[in-house]
C-alpha cells in the first residue's frame, strides 16, 4: 500500500532536484553510428560513487553476453561519467565502444528519457544502479533518479519492440518500480526484493559474491570482467531501514496482464542473455535450459551447499508438483504476475519523501509461499519460445509446456 504522502513526494521529486555538474555518455559497439530504428539493447549504468566502476563493469559484462549470443544486436550504453574526466571515455572505448555523445549536463531523468525516446525499437533494457524501493533508480548520486511516475516514463511505452523485456538490477527494484513500469510499458519487467550485490566468475566456473567469506579459495577467473548482479538471499537491511517482513532472493518478473506469449517471449530473452555458469544458446538441450534457470533462481555460498540443495529441491518440485519450496533466509513474499503481498511503514519528511532508516515491511500473506517454484516453472515455459531449442531426446521443449501453477 502506498501512502498519499509518498505519492505526493513521487509526483514532486523531479522538481526538487538540485543543480550539479555531473555528466553522462552514450556509446555503441563498433564504428557505425547509432540506428535509432533498429532493434536495440540499451544498458544504463548509474554513478557508483563508493562502488566506483562496478555498475559499469557489470553493465559491460552484460553487453558482452549480448555480443556472444546475439552478435547482430545493436547494443547502446548510457553511462554516468563516474570520474567526470577523459578516463570515462577511454574506459568504454577500450571495451570496443564508440562514444556517440558525451554530455557535461547532469544525468537527470529528463536527460535519460530524451535519449531513450529516440529509439523506436527497444528490444531489451538493463539498468545497473543504486535503487530505492520508494525513490527509484539512481542516475547521479541520491538526488537524480527515475521511477514509475517520472515525467516521460509512461510515454516510452510505444518505443519497445515486440518480445522486449526490462531488468532493474539495483536493490529493492521489485516492490514498486518493476510492476508499475511493466503495467505502463506493456513489457515484462524484473526487479529485486532485497539488496543486490556483485558476483564474480570464480576459477571453478561458478559465480560468488565478491565479499570476504562468500567465495572459496582459488581466486577469480577475472576481477573486472565476468561480473553480474544478483539479489542477496536474506531480507534487506540498509540505508532505508530493515525489511525483515519478507523478500525474495531472485529477480522477479511482472506481467500484470497475465502470463501469455508476450510475457514468456520477453522472459525467454532474459533466459537466453543471462550471464550464467554455462552459455545457453538457441540450440541448447533441456538440461542446459534447466541449469541456467536454476542458476538464475538459486543462491550460492562459499561451499556451494546452498546452490546444490536448491538445484535438487527444484528437481523434486517438478517431480512432485509441490510448489512450497523457498531457499530464502527469511519470509519469502507471495507474488502473482502483477504484485506481491506486503505493506511498508515509513516516517516521511515534509515533502512526502521516506526518511532514511525508518522503513519497515510487513508480509501480508500467509507463511507458505509458492513464488519461487512458480517463477522457476515460468522460466522453463519461457524456454519454449527460444526458437530451435531442443530437448536432450532431440524433440522441442514441449516437456515444459505442461508445467502449471
Amino acid at each position: 500500500m502506498i501512502s498519499s504522502r509518498f505519492l505526493g513526494f513521487v509526483l514532486a521529486s523531479t522538481a526538487l532536484l538540485p543543480l550539479s555538474s555531473e555528466a553522462y555518455i552514450v556509446a555503441k559497439r563498433g564504428v557505425d553510428p547509432i540506428n535509432y530504428n533498429e532493434p536495440t539493447t540499451i544498458i544504463i549504468a548509474g554513478r557508483g560513487k563508493e562502488l566506483q566502476r562496478q555498475f559499469q563493469e557489470a553493465a559491460l559484462a552484460q553487453a558482452n553476453r549480448y555480443a556472444e549470443v546475439l552478435p547482430g544486436r545493436q547494443v547502446v550504453l548510457i553511462f554516468a561519467r563516474e570520474y567526470k574526466n577523459e578516463s570515462d571515455l577511454r574506459y568504454v572505448e577500450s571495451a570496443g565502444y564508440r562514444v556517440s555523445f558525451s554530455s557535461n549536463e547532469t544525468f537527470t531523468a529528463k536527460a535519460l528519457f530524451s535519449n531513450l525516446e529516440r529509439f523506436r525499437a527497444i528490444a531489451s533494457m538493463h539498468v545497473f544502479s543504486h535503487h530505492g524501493a520508494h525513490v527509484g533508480a539512481g542516475l547521479e548520486g541520491g538526488s537524480y533518479r527515475f521511477h514509475w511516475n517520472t515525467p516521460g516514463a509512461v510515454d516510452l511505452k510505444d518505443n519497445f519492440a515486440p518480445k522486449a523485456f526490462v531488468v532493474f538490477h539495483g536493490c529493492n527494484s521489485g516492490f514498486y518500480t518493476a510492476p508499475k513500469l511493466a503495467a505502463s510499458w506493456g513489457v515484462p519487467v524484473a526487479g529485486s526484493f532485497t539488496s543486490t550485490d556483485f558476483q564474480q566468475l570464480h576459477r571453478n566456473g561458478q559465480y560468488y559474491f565478491n565479499n570476504p567469506g562468500q567465495s572459496p579459495s582459488g581466486g577469480w577467473a577475472s576481477y573486472s570482467t565476468g561480473k553480474r548482479m544478483k539479489p542477496d538471499n536474506q531480507p534487506y537491511k540498509g540505508m532505508w531501514g530493515s525489511f525483515d517482513g519478507g523478500g525474495l532472493g531472485f529477480f522477479k518478473f511482472f506481467c500484470p496482464w497475465g502470463e501469455d506469449g508476450r510475457c514468456l517471449q520477453g522472459m525467454s530473452g532474459y533466459l537466453l542473455t543471462y550471464i550464467s555458469t554455462i552459455n545457453l544458446s538457441r540450440g541448447a538441450d533441456s538440461a542446459t535450459v534447466q541449469t541456467v534457470a536454476k542458476d538464475i533462481m538459486c543462491p550460492n555460498d562459499a561451499s556451494s551447499s546452498q546452490r546444490n540443495a536448491c538445484f535438487a529441491a527444484l528437481d523434486r518440485a517438478l517431480a512432485t508438483g509441490d510448489e512450497t519450496y523457498s531457499p530464502f533466509r527469511g519470509r519469502a513474499l507471495q507474488c502473482n504476475m502483477a504484485s506481491c503481498s506486503f505493506e511498508f511503514k515509513c516516517d516521511y519528511d515534509r515533502t512526502g519523501r521516506p526518511v532514511e532508516g525508518t522503513c519497515s515491511l510487513r508480509n501480508t500473506a500467509g507463511t507458505t509461499t509458492t513464488t519461487f517454484v512458480q517463477e522457476y516453472k515460468r522460466l522453463l515455459r519461457a524456454a519454449n519460445y527460444l526458437s530451435g531449442v531442443q530437448s536432450s531426446g532431440g524433440g522441442f521443449l514441449g516437456m515444459f509446456r505442461g508445467l502449471s501453477f
